[in-house]
């Protein structure tokens, strides 16, 4: 692919592009600092800068554009959206251009873009102009403000251009800034708050869907403690270097009594929490929220992350640091030397803490249980495992161990709690007298990249990261073979609360039996991908990896370059592992060596979310096939759709927000809907599918050479048993009807103070919530169906759709997503005598927060929403003339 670099640097002292404004005045405008974060340096997409904040002028100043490189390119300039110029500049050029249309000085209204918009082009963010990378880390240290890895930003991108491309957008990049999330987190951390006070036997927490209290000796009541400890549940995974280094703060603070809202009216009531709430972003200052609790106080919790490098999210230090799975057997397979790299753990994991069943629930499992590796996500040991996130931590972090023997021993260092995974363990903290900086990652996919101190002054022993036993080396490491475990680590997760939906029927009802609840699973992924068939390591045909369609490979990309220097390799000489050499002198190959084959894998990992990728329509596109077919037979109509999931787990994917719905409308020729008789039919088929792999962002090529291919089969097998709570039955030429959300008004205690809306009854938070249960549509004028898991709890007898952390149960037959491989068919009958000019469509949408039951349509019964709002997308349409 053609490279084609224009420097446009305006932040250093040696900038290439000068703007020169003669205004009224004449005087010369400098916008050295107008665009301090925009390093152009573009390939494969356009990009655009505005530069309206430095420079305003009034009609007939110029701008003058120099370039410096060693291709031809076109630049565009407009202002206030007119185009003022589109020509080609070249080295050393100057373009002039002509302002028009301004009629002020200093206009504010004044928009003044220069774009440049080849198809050949890729933008960046600016790249540290720093002389090496020592002056890219920190010191290392544990606590607020401290940090024990690297910046994606200040550091990593340096060398790693196209990989940080990928990586600075995706939802990883934003998964602690994100505005959804920290909307999302605020309401838990409301909900933590209301729930001081509360016990346990209370029929809020700890009930059966009945109402019927559970009663356990070792239940107690929520606190303030146990809010704030609920509130470092979720920096675990979102911002997990963060959580390790304990640079998280989260702070419960009592700060009034019902004296000071037992008189108020619902209005002022609202008036006096936000009153109470603070702060606005994750970057810059410490965030408060507020609630009125079950003890009838008044708390607020505030939270922050103090280090810039943690609050990246999952950067690349988060992965990359990454040296144990655990509780992830495998078949005792082995490394490129012989050695055997499958249970590193024994297959085996010791309790540091107990397990409960929410936060002040029951207790199910006493610290030092041992569990037992099992390949069904379903067996009580590892659904209850899965309940743990995040690292596990030691009081001595140099401590960690690496092997069965190593991990057979670790109740006596594992002092600060559980997890799911291990770090590299290096020198850290400044203990003795020493000084460490960060200078991670500590190695990468295919083995560090170097073993020598950035810092002189860095007394840390970096020959330690040198490969060796415990580190899972040539082509079988973790990030091939273990992939699918390595994000299982984090995207497998069991929410804490009891499930009871093995007793729970469909109509909500439950049985007789509630001992053999396991607690529910938030997300099901590795159900869908290993139960009792394949296991959460191996790569076979009917469960691939998860990188295989997350982070394909991209061609002609560079994974590693010198620093700040994107045209000059490392030689070998540079202590270079043999998968870094440009010359593959261990004969590794291009399909294993990234820098001789000049591919990198895609770190944008899109998936089912709109931001993660200037792709993600044509990502969510290649997850399924949809089809529609229409015959008229005397007076009768029969529409036949299909809906083929073509993604290696359920579609829609784990997340319980997901849902996606599909709807059939026939209009005759005078554009009016035919009704559907009542006889409809849907089936289930399962087939071999091929999935065809999308990149993050658009115009990126994926690599076809070696195992990098463009596709990915997955193959049926009929043997593999799934077992997911509240999973639907196959359909059978089964009856079947059109579905509608509920959207019924449910009165619900405590759980839903969120957006500040709380009210207070009987001295208990309250509120109103729309209900997102699925149910049967009598409308027949559409025939629409609706796939989604449909987690919840039980209100007052009344199930309702909560996806989040205090749902307990999915009720029989409430999981309709299609399977692995799974084709659903359904024929439609409809009467269509004396119709004309009949005409059939069939639409399906994409649903990234389907689970609040929301579908607005138009007098025609299609979507009229906005997609910015309610993040509805159609993926899908056809429409056909029997």
């Amino acid at each position: 692919m053609k490279r084609t670099k224009l420097g446009l640097l305006a932040l250093i002292a040696s900038a290439t592009l000068i703007f020169t404004g003669c205004g009224d005045t004449g005087t010369d405008v400098s916008v050295s600092s107008a665009v301090a974060d925009q390093t152009l340096i573009l390939r494969d997409r356009p990009q655009s800068v505005d530069i309206s904040s430095a420079f305003k002028s009034a009609s007939g100043a110029t701008i003058t554009l120099a370039a410096s490189s060693a291709d031809t390119t076109k630049l565009t300039v407009e202002l206030n959206s007119t185009t003022l110029i589109m020509t080609p500049l070249t080295v050393d050029a100057n373009v002039t251009v002509t302002l028009v249309g301004s009629t002020s000085k200093g206009s504010a209204a004044d928009t003044i873009v220069v774009a440049l918009p080849s198809s050949d082009m890729n933008s960046t963010t600016s790249r540290t102009t720093l002389a090496h990378a020592g002056l890219a880390e920190y010191h290392t240290g544990t606590g607020y403000g401290k940090t024990l890895f690297d910046s994606a930003k200040n550091k990593c991108q340096n060398c790693h251009n196209d990989l940080y491309d990928t990586w600075k957008n995706s939802m990883h990049a934003k998964s602690w800034t994100e505005g959804i999330f920290q909307t999302k987190y605020k309401e838990y951390l409301r909900i933590q708050l209301s729930n001081i006070g509360r016990t346990s036997t209370s029929t809020y927490t700890m009930t059966t869907i009945t109402g019927a209290a559970i009663t356990d000796g070792n239940m107690s009541s929520s606190t303030t403690r146990t809010a704030g400890g609920s509130g470092k549940v979720c920096v675990k995974c979102h911002a997990p270097g963060a959580f390790y280094a304990g640079d998280f703060n989260i702070t419960v603070t009592k700060v009034g009594t019902s004296a000071d809202y037992s008189s108020k009216s619902a209005s002022e009531l609202q008036t006096y929490i936000s009153g109470l709430e603070s702060g606005g972003t994750t970057t810059t200052g410490v965030i408060k929220v507020a609630a009125v609790a079950k003890d009838t106080n008044v708390y607020t919790v505030s939270y922050h992350v103090g280090h810039e490098a943690n609050r990246e999210g999952i950067n690349c230090a988060t992965c990359h640091s990454i040296e144990s799975i655990r509780l992830m057997g495998v078949d005792g397979a082995t490394d490129k030397a012989g050695t055997q790299i499958g249970v590193r753990d024994g297959g085996k994991y010791t309790l540091k803490n107990a397990i409960t069943y929410g936060p002040i629930g029951a207790e199910r499992y006493a610290a030092g249980t041992e569990f037992s590796y099992d390949s069904n996500a379903s067996n009580p040991h590892m659904n209850s495992f899965f309940s743990l996130v995040g690292p596990e931590m030691y009081t001595d972090l140099n401590g960690t161990p690496h092997d069965a023997t190593g991990f057979a021993a670790v109740s006596s260092k594992m002092a600060k709690g559980d997890g799911r995974f291990t770090y590299r363990s290096v020198d850290i903290n400044g203990t003795n007298g020493k000084t460490y900086y960060t200078g991670g990652p500590f190695y990468g996919p295919y083995g560090i990249t170097g073993t020598n101190n950035s810092n002189s002054g860095d007394d840390s022993n970096r020959s330690a990261l040198s490969l060796g036993k415990d580190v899972f080396a040539a082509k079988d490491n973790h990030f091939s073979k273990h992939a699918k475990a390595l994000c299982l680590s984090c995207h497998q997760r069991s929410a804490g609360a009891q499930d009871t939906a093995s007793n729970i029927k469909a109509d909500g009802t439950v049985g007789d039996d509630n001992t053999t609840e396991n607690q529910m699973e938030l997300c099901s992924t590795w159900n869908a991908m290993s139960d009792d068939v394949d296991n959460n390591y191996l790569d076979t045909g009917s469960s691939p990896k998860c990188t295989k369609c997350h982070m394909p490979r991209l061609s002609d990309k560079t994974v590693l370059h010198q620093w700040n220097k994107p045209n000059k390799l490392f030689p070998r000489s540079e202590l270079l592992t043999g998968y870094f050499d440009p010359e593959d002198g261990d004969n590794y190959g291009e399909g294993h060596n990234p820098v001789k084959g000049k591919w990198m894998n895609d770190h944008g990992f899109i998936g089912g979310n709109r931001l993660s990728g200037t792709n993600f329509l044509n990502k969510i596109k290649s997850g399924f096939d949809a089809d529609v077919n229409a015959s008229i037979s005397g007076n009768t109509l029969t529409v036949s759709t299909s809906l083929l999931n073509k993604t290696a787990h359920m579609f829609p994917g784990a997340h319980p927000m997901r849902r996606v719905l599909t709807r059939v409308i026939v209009t005759d020729s005078t554009g009016a809907m035919v009704e559907y008789n009542s006889t409809a039919t849907g089936s289930s088929s399962f087939e071999n599918i091929v999935n065809t792999v999308v990149p993050s962002i658009d115009g990126d090529k994926i690599n076809t050479s070696g195992t990098g291919k463009g596709s990915v089969g997955v193959d049926y097998d009929n043997t593999r048993k799934i077992q997911i709570s509240g999973l639907a039955t196959d359909l059978n030429n089964t009856t079947v009807t059109g579905q509608k959300f509920a959207n019924t008004t449910v009165s619900i205690y405590a759980a839903d103070v969120i957006s500040k809306i709380q009210n207070i009854a009987s001295g208990e938070n309250n509120a109103s919530v729309t209900n997102a249960v699925i149910t049967t549509d009598s409308n027949a004028s559409t025939f629409t169906r609706i796939y989604g898991r449909e987690t919840g709890k039980s209100f007052n007898g009344v199930f309702v759709v909560r996806p989040g952390f205090d749902s307990s149960t999915v009720p029989a037959g409430k999981d309709n997503r299609l399977l692995p491989n799974e084709k659903e068919s359904y024929t439609i009958n409809y009467d269509v005598t004396n119709k004309t000019g009949v005409t059939v469509t069939y639409k399906v949408y994409y649903m990234l927060t389907g689970a609040n039951g929301t579908f607005p349509t138009g007098t025609d019964g299609w979507y009229n929403g906005d997609t910015t709002t309610q993040r509805i997308e159609e993926v899908f349409s056809k429409t056909v003339n029997p």
